[in-house]
């Protein structure tokens, strides 16, 4: 082969090599400025969401600082003012006069004027319903057990003391295996015709799906009731508002309470009658609400609970046995005209709940068992509900 043509063959293979590097070299622009852009496409997608966020951030803090401003000047700008007016004003004046301003005024000063109300009505409850620290209260520490003590001893079979009813002790702080609650019950505390007439009542009164007791949900901490299975009685209210418990058998049920106490029965809530068909029952509860505890009411101290009806079979009350408590196992089996009587505190602090009282009851096998609850209060229950702070 020439040195001419050796020559010209390597010229083709530069120039072939220099042809394949360029092409490459373009390849991997190409492919490096896709890339590229794949990855600013990505940061600015990043980008726009976080900027997106920002502002969203920013807007909803702006406005939650135009609100405040707003409800700090709000007398001034729409004429409202703090104090109470001094005449009671009708759901449809009030409708009307909403109506009127709604003509005149933005939306902004409308919000601003409903947003004032529910706030200054949330506060007013608020501090209305708080403890009265000038109320005396139904027990002091050290009167539990005085009470429970005077009652078994005024109330047994051997006293001198003249009632138709008398106590038996089922559960006492004495007891000799430990320290027990009180439990005891009050036979023929009820007469039978006061039992029908309790029992007519409730029918008259209308009984529904009995509510246990919901979370806090309002100002003043009020519970909303609700349907529970384990809770499936059903069960009236005799109200004051009603006036079923300023009826003859009610009040006198009420005084006799009160008198046995030494307790004022504006202290009671009104009664709740109840009746358990076959198949129902009340699962291990408590009766100690505790957001009372802080409220113009005081918590539940004692519970009442009488048996207006004999039943057949089941439908105990059951206190039932505890690890702690080993022998806490009693049973009270319904009897017409009894009186179950048992504390929800301790005596050492009757605001502080004593939860070896947790207590069920038991299915209704065959019959129908009425009964009902009267619970006592630590202060004036009847003024709390007065006011809408039960």
């Amino acid at each position: 082969m020439t040195n001419s043509r050796r020559k010209g063959k390597r010229e083709r293979g530069r120039s072939l090599t220099v042809r394949k590097n360029a092409t490459n070299a373009r390849e991997w622009r190409r492919n490096h400025i896709t890339a590229s852009k794949s990855n600013l496409k990505w940061w600015w997608e990043r980008l726009a969401i976080f900027g997106w966020s920002y502002a969203a951030l920013a807007a909803s803090t702006m406005l939650l600082g135009l609100s405040f401003v707003v409800w700090l000047h709000m007398d001034r700008d729409v004429g409202v003012t703090t104090k109470p007016a001094p005449t009671k004003v009708s759901n449809i004046d009030e409708m009307q006069h909403l109506s009127t301003w709604s003509k005149t005024l933005s939306w902004l000063d409308l919000g601003q004027w409903l947003g004032y109300t529910a706030a200054s009505n949330s506060w007013s409850l608020l501090r209305d319903c708080w403890i009265d620290e000038s109320a005396i209260p139904a027990l002091l520490p050290g009167d539990l057990n005085k009470l429970f003590e005077g009652i078994a001893a005024n109330y047994s079979n051997t006293s001198q003391h003249r009632s138709r009813y008398t106590a038996t002790v089922h559960s006492s702080p004495n007891h000799t295996s430990g320290s027990l609650p009180w439990i005891l019950t009050l036979e023929n505390f009820l007469s039978d015709d006061e039992c029908d007439a309790l029992i007519k009542l409730g029918n008259d009164q209308g009984f529904q799906r009995s509510m246990d007791v919901g979370q806090p949900f309002k100002a003043d901490n009020e519970s909303l009731g609700k349907i529970t299975e384990r809770r499936t009685s059903a069960s009236a209210w005799c109200t004051s508002k009603s006036g079923c418990r300023n009826g003859d058998v009610p009040s006198h049920v009420h005084q006799r309470i009160s008198d046995l106490l030494a307790i004022p029965n504006e202290n009671s809530e009104d009664l709740q009658i109840l009746r358990y068909n076959v198949g129902q029952f009340y699962k291990l509860h408590h009766d100690y609400i505790p957001h009372q505890r802080t409220r113009l009411c005081g918590p539940r101290i004692l519970t009442m609970f009488m048996y207006l009806s004999d039943v057949a079979a089941g439908g105990e009350t059951q206190f039932p046995f505890n690890l702690r408590f080993r022998d806490m196992n009693v049973t009270i089996k319904p009897k017409k005209g009894t009186a179950l009587l048992f504390p929800n505190v301790i005596d050492s602090n009757p605001t502080e709940a004593d939860f070896r009282t947790r207590h069920a009851a038991l299915p209704v096998i065959e019959g129908t068992k009425y009964a009902a609850n009267a619970w006592i209060h630590l202060y004036d229950y009847q003024k709390a509900i007065s006011i809408g702070c039960n």
